[in-house]
């Protein structure tokens, strides 16, 4: 009879690093199971991978709490292993909740703000979007062309716009597209065997699945 099986067993690794340079530093575990990294002893908030969100999960949004439950049935993650507090890396694909592409921006290079026109989202509620929310921002075409899809925080809001700030003296004034990303990283509020539950932001959208 074997005593160790793949689900009857744990692991602990340790090691030490020596940073090179004052930099950002990224630790990934490859695990099929629950797992914690600590550095110094300390427990660092980790992000899922790309991998364990794929396989068909799907959502049911709420427009009045902003609630947004995830089912995971079909995900390659053992039931149960999500917890309140953790980090998750989440990416819609369908309903509401997926935005379409081409709303508008534009760049001030003195002040390095960027307002946003998002009029062009018939599934965002106008006026929706709030000062201190984070953001993912992807400009496809003109002076901000060369930016990734990175995330800014939202400084003022009107019904149909926000502003950001990209920085000043880096790139010319102008204007051009820009895709608000419908990815974010959210954190896990509540949680079941086979859900748990994010807030994407109350009256975002209508409820919907998808």
């Amino acid at each position: 009879m074997n005593l160790i099986v793949p689900d009857t067993f744990s692991a602990r690794w340790t090691g030490q690093v020596q940073p090179q340079f004052s930099e950002a530093y990224t630790f990934v575990v490859q695990a099929d199971d629950g797992c914690i990294l600590k550095i110094n002893g300390q427990i660092q908030q980790m992000l899922t991978g790309p991998s364990t969100n794929q396989g068909g999960s799907t959502y049911s949004y709420d427009n009045a709490t902003g609630d947004t439950v995830i089912t995971y049935t079909n995900a390659v993650v053992v039931p149960g292993t999500f917890i309140v507090g953790e980090t998750v890396r989440l990416d819609p694909t369908s309903g509401n909740l997926t935005h379409v592409t081409g709303s508008t921006y534009s760049y001030d290079g003195a002040t390095g703000n960027a307002v946003i026109d998002y009029s062009n989202l018939t599934n965002v509620t106008p006026g929706s979007f709030v000062v201190g929310e984070t953001i993912e921002l992807d400009p496809t075409s003109g002076s901000l062309t060369t930016l990734a899809n990175l995330p800014y925080s939202i400084t003022a809001v009107t019904s149909s716009t926000f502003t950001v700030n990209f920085g000043t003296g880096i790139f010319a004034t102008g204007s051009g597209t820009i895709n608000i990303a419908d990815t974010r990283n959210a954190v896990i509020t509540a949680a079941t065997p086979s859900t748990f539950t994010v807030n994407f932001g109350a009256g975002k959208c209508g409820c919907e699945r998808g």
